[in-house]
């Protein structure tokens, strides 16, 4: 599946959102190293429901508990998660 991600290249910091299926390491543009994937806060939006007390994806329900998840697997694969801070 495509998905549109933002990616950092690690060698000149370059920064590029670009759309790829996440099999494929995508090359930096301006020096052709490998980029990693980074997670920014301009990636998600959380709503609250104060109906059901759960902060959640803003377009989808995506739950903010497996948002935190997804963090923690990305952190363990070595990406670079920017805009999130440690519960």
């Amino acid at each position: 599946m495509l998905r549109i991600n933002d990616y950092e290249c690690p060698k000149c910091g370059h920064i590029e959102e670009l759309l790829n299926d996440d099999k494929n390491i995508p090359l930096c543009s301006k020096c052709s190293n490998e980029m990693t994937k980074i997670i920014t806060k301009m990636t998600f939006e959380l709503k609250y429901n104060p109906k059901t007390d759960i902060c959640s994806w803003g377009f989808d329900g995506y739950n903010a508990s497996q948002y935190w998840k997804d963090v923690k697997k990305a952190r363990d694969d070595g990406h670079k998660v920017k805009g999130a801070n440690e519960l």
